[in-house]
């Protein structure tokens, strides 16, 4: 879990399904992504206060979502905060989660939003349930 997977995740929230963001809200906290970030992530907050790694991490993937393009400053500053291949691959791994949201919606797959099934790693049935 990264950052760049929670952050795709606030997509998901304000799309039909929201299992992925209860999905990985728990491996955030779990491996010490603040609770702030986690709940500005949940109610699609402003990132002031915030580091500015978090801060950058997030604008650009609202950007990358919801707009046609990531502005120059916002690349900018992903860049100055990860490096151009930094910056490369955290537009990768969004851009793969979202290429996996979009399989999810093809095939209308919802992972089960109960409490046993959001946590980390319990070998759930959601989870193993195949596509086809």
């Amino acid at each position: 879990m990264t950052p760049y997977i929670f952050v795709f995740d606030e997509e998901a929230i304000s799309e039909q399904d929201p299992s992925a963001f209860l999905a990985h809200a728990p491996d955030a906290v779990h491996l010490h992504i603040d609770e702030k970030v986690v709940d500005i992530v949940r109610t699609r907050g402003e990132t002031k206060g915030l580091d500015e790694k978090e801060a950058t991490i997030i604008r650009f993937g609202r950007e990358l979502f919801q707009k046609p393009i990531v502005s120059s400053k916002t690349f900018a500053d992903a860049q100055k905060s990860f490096g151009k291949q930094g910056t490369l691959g955290m537009t990768l791994y969004m851009c793969y989660y979202m290429s996996n949201e979009m399989l999810l919606r093809a095939y209308d797959q919802h992972l089960d939003p109960s409490p046993s099934c959001v946590e980390p790693h319990n070998g759930c049935a959601a989870h193993k349930t195949p596509l086809w």
